[in-house]
């Protein structure tokens, strides 16, 4: 067991370089779990943002239909197609798509709010203790 650590351990040594404590503490900043899950929030809200806006544009029906009647009479058509297109637009619904859209657009801010909270809490922790040992103020009884 300790031949394969020492095989594992000397290259990544020599070849790597010695990694501070500063750069650790930055890796682990930036592959925050929580801070991934604020900007993956933020990332759907846009989207939801995007199919709100969707809402204004007008909607397309398309259709048809085939029938085949096998004893055909002299009223009643063998084969008979219809297809129908419709389009419709609300002109007026006392502004509810815009509160909606509003209400996602805030939010999204709010979200990104939080992310950046949340990034300023870790980035701003306090790290002095362990990066300069000898700057800390206490009494060490």
């Amino acid at each position: 067991m300790k031949r394969w650590l020492v095989l594992v351990l000397i290259p990544g040594w020599l070849l790597g370089g010695s990694v501070g404590l500063r750069t650790l503490i930055e890796h682990a900043q930036s592959h925050h779990g929580d801070i991934i899950a604020k900007d993956l929030s933020l990332h759907a809200r846009a989207k939801s943002i995007e199919a709100q806006q969707s809402a204004y544009w007008p909607t397309l029906d398309i259709g048809a239909s085939y029938s085949h009647v096998t004893p055909s009479t002299i009223v009643s058509p063998k084969e008979t197609i219809s297809g129908f297109l419709s389009a419709s637009v609300d002109l007026y619904d006392g502004g509810r798509k815009a509160a909606r859209l509003r209400a996602k657009e805030l939010a999204w801010e709010r979200a990104g709010y939080e992310k950046r909270a949340l990034q300023k809490k870790c980035h701003t922790a306090d790290h002095t203790p362990l990066l300069h040992p000898e700057k800390t103020t206490g009494n060490a009884a």
